[in-house]
Order: C-alpha cells, then sequence, then structure tokens
C-alpha cells in the first residue's frame, strides 16, 4: 500500500524556489471551478500558504482566492501541472520546473492542518451527510410556497 500523503518532502537544496511556510511561489495561469458555477481562468500572480488556507492572488483580472486546506482530499501534479480537489471544488495550477517541490510541501501541510480539526472534533467535507434530493414526484409548480412543502400523508387531525 503506497502512502504519498504520509512521506515527508525531500529536501531540495539545489532547487531554485524554496519551499516552506511564507513563501509565495509564483503562478503563469490557473483554472478554478466550483460545484454548480462557471470555471474561472486566471493568468499570473502566486500562489502561498497562509495560516490554514491556500491563498491565490492572480495579475489578470486582479481577484484573490481563499482555500481551506482542511477542504483538500487530492494532490497530484504532471510534468509542469499541478491539479488540486476537493469536494466541492477543482483547482488546476500552472507552476513551471519545481511543481514536484510544491506538490510534496502541500501534501504534509494539509495532512498537518488535519490534525487539530479532528481532535476539536469537526467533520470534513467528505463526512457531511449532504441533504437528500428531491423526487421527482415531490416536485410542483406551487411547491416554492411553504404550505405546499408539508407532506399530506403525514398531515394528522387532533379533535
Amino acid at each position: 500500500m503506497d502512502l504519498q500523503l504520509l512521506t515527508r518532502p525531500k529536501c531540495y537544496r539545489n532547487s531554485a524556489i524554496e519551499v516552506g511556510p511564507g513563501n509565495a511561489w509564483p503562478v503563469k495561469c490557473y483554472y478554478f471551478r466550483k460545484v454548480n458555477s462557471f470555471p474561472r481562468f486566471r493568468f499570473g500572480g502566486s500562489m502561498s500558504v497562509y495560516r490554514s488556507q491556500l491563498y491565490l492572488k492572480s495579475k489578470f483580472p486582479d481577484t484573490d482566492f481563499l482555500i481551506d486546506l482542511v477542504s483538500i482530499g487530492y494532490i497530484e501534479s504532471d510534468s509542469t501541472l499541478l491539479d488540486i480537489r476537493g469536494c466541492h471544488f477543482r483547482l488546476m495550477i500552472s507552476l513551471g520546473e519545481f511543481c514536484e517541490n510544491v506538490r510534496d510541501w502541500l501534501r504534509v501541510v494539509v495532512l498537518r492542518s488535519r490534525v487539530p480539526h479532528t481532535l476539536l472534533g469537526r467533520k470534513l467535507d467528505w463526512q457531511i451527510e449532504k441533504p437528500e434530493c428531491l423526487d421527482a414526484s415531490t416536485i410542483s409548480p406551487l411547491s416554492c410556497f411553504k404550505f405546499c412543502t408539508k407532506n399530506r400523508n403525514q398531515q394528522q387531525i387532533d379533535y
């Protein structure tokens, strides 16, 4: 069984980029998509870890994103592309040649952020039960009104 999340990052002393807290990595472009929303493309900017969040800042258009480290469930990289996924989002970042360094370090940081989260008894994103979907039989044109949402079979009249 291969436990890639539990391995410590290797020392990259010959690397031009530093890996560690407080460092910002230059980003060429990134693609961000949340569930039930339009995808967003951003160009230029930087990526850093600030406290318990992944902070993405772009130059064009000028926007900032904050993603909780606890909500990250998958981190993988190809040659120059870093793929980060959670239950409600997907983030693809073009970092360049030092993508593997950042991937290894982010895996350790995500794992370390989960420890106090679970010690406090909070549930992670994939442990929270989602609300049940509506059946086709419960959908009606008047279901937006409060008086139409009650189930008529369960109503009992007490005299």
